[in-house]
């Protein structure tokens, strides 16, 4: 007899999920400065939701960013869509008309996975995702599509940061 064992992640509530998101989020901030990167984070002002978390200045132009932490390697195009209610921009909105607005499409989504076996940060170029996010279809993206960040976190002096340098890296080449 062959027993399956079920080795589904643990459910984690809502308040847990925006735990770790501001804390991907803190950790993305506080790691800008040491690879000479400037962020402005855009803030909600509790009537209009932000377009998107960061503008980032890097050597190669301004891009936007915006961050997602989950559990697997499968980012539901929901997450990033968001709810449009009483005619607030989604993010999809934000980082299509940021894209516009600039001329550029250097524009982004950071993935954080972080579950009990693996702590990666994938970088999805938005111009790649645009078309199946903003269209009508449901699904998700695949996150092992996207490059990953083969060291996720270093140490500068006794700070751990995220390596930003392979995020720089991906930048140039879009």
């Amino acid at each position: 007899m062959i027993i399956m064992l079920n080795r589904k992640q643990p459910k984690y509530s809502q308040r847990d999920k925006q735990r770790r998101g501001a804390e991907f989020e803190k950790e993305f901030r506080n790691s800008l400065s040491y690879f000479n990167l400037w962020g402005h984070k855009l803030e909600c002002d509790g009537y209009n939701p932000q377009p998107f978390d960061f503008i980032l200045t890097t050597k190669g132009g301004a891009c936007g960013v915006e961050l997602k932490c989950t559990q697997s390697f499968m980012l539901p195009y929901s997450a990033i869509r968001g709810s449009k209610s009483k005619g607030k921009k989604s993010q999809r909105e934000g980082l299509t008309e940021f894209e516009s607005k600039i001329h550029t499409n250097k524009s982004f989504i950071l993935v954080r996975v972080l579950n009990d076996t693996t702590d990666k940060i994938f970088v999805v170029p938005w111009a790649k995702v645009k078309d199946d996010v903003c269209g009508p279809k449901r699904g998700s993206i695949n996150l092992l599509d996207y490059p990953a960040t083969p060291i996720p976190w270093i140490h500068i002096g006794n700070k751990r940061v995220i390596n930003l340098r392979f995020f720089e890296e991906v930048h140039n080449e879009v």
